[in-house]
């Protein structure tokens, strides 16, 4: 399995999100300048599905409150060390490191 695109919408918010970090449907679209954040969540959603639909990852969300707001909460938990090892083939690559083999 590979995985989607790079220049994809949901290639985008899969790769900011593998890092871990928790984020909001606001700061997901800050980081990447994507609109609308209902694009983000049904991303987010389709990672959860089995395969082949999706990747089966473990995309926990909650409710937090912000400045007063209810604010929706998204983190990838225990991404497969197969996505990172791609990742980090991808990031070295960029930096023209080469692949390990």
């Amino acid at each position: 399995m590979k995985l989607p695109r790079n220049d994809s919408i949901a290639g985008k918010v899969l790769r900011l999100m593998l890092d871990g970090k928790a984020r909001s449907k606001l700061d997901i679209t800050d980081a990447l300048g994507l609109h609308p954040a209902k694009e983000i969540t049904a991303r987010l959603r389709d990672y959860r599905k089995d395969e082949p639909e999706g990747y089966c990852l473990d995309v926990r969300h909650w409710t937090e409150k912000r400045a007063g707001e209810t604010v929706h909460v998204y983190q990838v938990h225990n991404a497969p060390q197969w996505m990172l090892d791609q990742l980090a083939d991808e990031r070295r690559k960029e930096q023209g490191m080469g692949v390990a083999a």
